[in-house]
C-alpha cells in the first residue's frame, strides 16, 4: 500500500527525496541486488542457483525511505503513536500465545511465543527498553490531574511486567546480552549529551522507575533457577570455541553455531567478492550434514557476508552507518528530542549486538522490524517532524 501511494505521488515524492544521500543510497543497493542476481544467475555457473524470495526481502529493504517519506510532516507524537501500536501489538500476541491451561508450568519450560523464542526474546527487549525511555512523555501525555497519572502509571507497570516476563521466559541469552549492551550504550550516551535532562527527569520519574525496577528484580528472583541454569548451560563449551577447530567443538546450542559460522566464512573465502547468492545460505547448510537442520547462519553479517560477499557487507554496514550518522548529527542539531533520540539508538545497539548471534532478514517480522527501524530513523534525521500535533 505505502508503495503504490508512493506511485500515485511519485512527483511528488521525486521532488522531496532527490537530494537525499539516503535515497540515492537506496538505489545503489537495489541496483547491487538486481546486477548481483544477473551475474550470478547467468554469468557464473553454481552448483546454488540464487532465491527469488530471499532476493525480493532484500529489496524490499530498501524501501526505508517510503516508509520517512510517508511519516514526513506528521507530528512526532504520531511516531510514538507507532511504536506503542507495536509494542501493544506485541505484547497481545505474547499473551494470546500463553498456554494458558498449563500455566503452571509456563517458567519451567522455554517460551517462543508462537515464533522462535530468541527473535521473540529481541522483541520483547525492545519493548521493554521503550517503555522506560518513554515514560516521562506517557505522564506528559495524560496531563497533571493525579488519578490520570496513577492510571497511567498502573497501565505501565502492567506492560513492564508482561515485556519483562516475556523476555525472560524466552530464555534467550543473546537477547539478554543485546539488551544490557543497549542499557549501558543509552544511558552513558544520555549521561555524556544531555546530564541534565537526565537528572530532572530521574527526580521526576523516581517512583514509578522503582516500582518498575522492583517488579523486574522480582522476576529474577522468581526466576533466577531457570536463568542461571540457562546462561550456564553451555560453560563448558566456551575454551574449546577458542580453538576454533571444528572437530573439537560439540554439537551443543553455543557450539552448533560455532560450528555454523567457521562452516559460513569457509565458504566466503571461496567467493570473496560477491559470495554466493541471495538465498544460498540454507542450501549451502545442507551440504553438511550436521548443520542441514539449520536455515541460515545465526548471524546476520556472517549471512551476508556468504549470500553478497565482501561488496555486500560493505554496502549494507554502510547504510547503516549513514544512517546513523545521520541521528547523531540531527540530535546534536536539536532536532529529535531525547525521549527519541536514546530509543532509536538503544534499538539499533540491540538489533545490531543480537544480530551477530542470530538473523531474521529471511522471515517478514525481521525485514518489518529493519524497514520499521530505518525507516523511522530516516524521517526522525531529516527532520521532517513536527513537535507538536496541528491542534496544539
Amino acid at each position: 500500500m505505502l508503495v503504490l501511494l508512493t506511485a500515485v505521488r511519485a512527483p511528488v515524492f521525486w521532488r522531496d527525496m532527490r537530494h537525499q544521500p539516503l535515497f540515492w543510497y537506496s538505489i545503489v543497493l537495489i541496483s547491487f541486488f538486481l546486477g548481483h542476481y544477473v551475474i550470478l544467475r547467468y554469468q557464473q555457473p553454481l552448483a546454488v542457483p540464487p532465491d527469488l524470495d530471499v532476493l525480493e526481502g532484500f529489496i524490499l529493504l530498501c524501501f526505508f525511505s517510503v516508509i520517512a517519506w510517508v511519516l514526513k510532516g506528521k507530528s512526532l507524537s504520531l511516531v510514538r503513536s507507532v511504536l506503542v501500536l507495536a509494542a501493544i501489538g506485541l505484547l497481545a500476541s505474547f499473551v494470546l500465545h500463553i498456554d494458558w491451561a498449563d500455566i503452571a508450568s509456563f517458567f519451567e519450560k522455554r517460551q517462543s511465543f508462537g515464533k522462535a523464542a530468541i527473535a521473540q526474546g529481541l522483541y520483547a527487549g525492545l519493548v521493554l527498553f521503550g517503555f522506560f525511555v518513554f515514560l516521562a512523555s506517557l505522564l506528559d501525555l495524560v496531563g497533571n490531574r493525579k488519578w490520570k497519572k496513577i492510571v497511567a502509571i498502573a497501565f505501565w507497570l502492567i506492560g513492564v511486567i508482561v515485556a519483562a516476563t516475556a523476555f525472560l521466559a524466552t530464555q534467550s541469552r543473546g537477547a539478554w546480552g543485546a539488551f544490557i549492551v543497549a542499557i549501558i550504550v543509552a544511558f552513558f550516551g544520555a549521561m555524556v549529551h544531555c546530564p541534565h535532562a537526565l537528572y530532572t527527569n530521574g527526580k521526576r520519574l523516581a517512583l514509578p522507575l522503582i516500582l518498575g525496577a522492583i517488579f523486574m528484580v522480582g522476576l529474577v528472583v522468581y526466576y533466577q533457577e531457570a536463568i542461571f541454569d540457562r546462561l550456564l548451560q553451555d560453560s563448558s563449551v566456551y575454551e574449546q570455541l577458542i580453538t576454533v577447530d571444528r572437530e573439537s567443538i560439540p554439537y551443543s546450542s553455543v557450539g552448533r553455531r560455532a560450528h555454523m559460522w567457521i562452516y559460513g566464512i569457509q565458504c566466503w573465502m571461496e567467493r570473496p567478492m560477491l559470495g554466493w547468492g541471495v538465498g544460498s545460505a540454507q542450501p549451502l547448510l545442507k551440504q553438511d550434514p550436521n548443520l542441514a537442520i539449520h536455515p541460515h547462519f545465526h548471524n546476520t553479517y556472517i549471512q551476508i557476508l556468504v549470500e553478497t560477499g565482501l561488496v555486500g557487507l560493505l554496502l549494507f554496514c554502510g547504510l547503516v552507518l549513514l544512517l546513523l550518522f545521520s541521528l547523531c548529527n540531527s540530535f546534536k542539531k536539536g532536532n529529535i528530542p531525547l525521549d527519541i533520540f536514546i530509543f532509536l539508538i538503544g534499538a539499533w545497539v540491540m538489533v545490531l549486538t543480537w544480530s551477530l548471534i542470530d538473523t531474521r532478514l529471511i522471515h517478514y517480522d525481521g525485514r518489518f522490524l529493519w524497514l520499521l527501524l530505518m525507516g523511522v530513523t530516516m524521517v526522525v534525521s531529516q527532520g521532517w517532524l513536527r513537535r507538536k500535533s496541528k491542534s496544539a
